[in-house]
């Protein structure tokens, strides 16, 4: 299969995983034209408990249905195993008085889905304020959690994975502006993990993480698209205007209209007219402004200068 196929099988595949009726049928059956089930590679596999429960609600039944079926059942039973651990780390913050935000991922699609079966729950990206990143680490090290890769800065992302499967990614920064990086803590979205509460990022700082640390990272749309579409779908707060704010703080706008256009030509989501034109307009140039010195500024720089000059011509410091 040449790399035009593989895009081509990537975009059926969400189509038919995603997408509602029609739409959804007949990318399955394109997908299926072009990609024999042995041959799903590992980043379209995690898309498969999706499809199945897309195909379901829409009653197609085909001779794959049962490999579907089995291939959900598997990521159901994981979850049900992986879901205690995280929940467990996010009562271990809480009870440290440890403040998070879940970044998006599968963990994030629990808000919008009861079905814990849908992606593979093997991890996840959470926020950390940058005082506590190394109090977190080693508050879950305590409880068999392990460093993939050690370093002492507390800046640094860490990865922690649990020796049962799964990880976490601590992050202390997903914003380096300072009114944007506090905007990132405001008005949380409180979602259930196992029989803990977490606390997911606002619609507008969501979809803006989606949009630098999937489209901009350049990750595939397998692990960011999914997340994308749920959140405009069914996220009512979500406010169009305060998104292209902080997009053109963050210099997010390029990534943000990437991932706008693909919802746009993988599943049809559209977004409020102008909204797409106003991310690819670009800044108003500034216009120049003689700068305003005071009087004393400029007589303190003519002093200065005298007194270089003083020096160089007599060789002694002037006073």
């Amino acid at each position: 299969m040449d790399q035009l196929h593989v895009a081509d099988a990537q975009r059926l595949l969400l189509r038919a995983a995603l997408a509602p009726a029609d739409a959804a049928q007949d990318a399955y059956a394109r997908w299926r034209s072009l990609v024999p089930f042995a041959a799903v590679d590992p980043e379209a596999y995690r898309l498969l408990p999706c499809l199945y429960a897309n195909l379901q609600a829409l009653g197609a039944v085909d001779d794959l249905a049962a490999r579907l079926r089995g291939v959900y059942r598997r990521t159901w039973y994981a979850n049900q195993l992986a879901l205690p651990h995280l929940a467990a780390a996010l009562t271990t913050w809480q009870a440290a008085g440890i403040e998070t935000r879940i970044l998006g991922g599968p963990l994030a699609i629990l808000q919008y889905s009861a079905d814990a079966g849908l992606y593979p729950l093997d991890g996840g990206d959470v926020l950390v304020r940058p005082q506590n990143m190394q109090h977190a680490g080693r508050l879950l090290a305590g409880r068999g959690w392990s460093p993939a890769s050690r370093h002492d800065h507390p800046m640094q992302d860490t990865v922690l994975v649990h020796p049962q499967g799964g990880y976490l990614t601590l992050r202390s920064r997903i914003v380096h502006q300072g009114d944007a990086a506090d905007h990132v803590w405001q008005q949380p979205v409180a979602i259930a993990v196992g029989d803990q509460t977490g606390y997911l990022l606002n619609p507008v700082d969501h979809l803006l993480f989606l949009a630098e640390y999937g489209v901009q990272a350049g990750q595939p749309a397998t692990r960011w698209l999914p997340d994308a579409a749920f959140l405009v779908r069914q996220a009512p707060a979500l406010d169009w205007a305060e998104l292209t704010v902080q997009a053109r703080l963050r210099h997010a706008r390029p990534s943000l209209q990437q991932l706008l256009v693909a919802l746009e030509s993988v599943l049809s989501l559209h977004s409020p007219a102008g909204i797409i034109e106003e991310l690819a307009r670009p800044d108003p140039a500034p216009a120049w402004v003689a700068p305003t010195v005071p009087r004393r500024v400029i007589a303190r720089r003519r002093l200065r200068a005298a007194r270089v000059r003083l020096r160089r011509f007599f060789g002694i410091r002037a006073c």
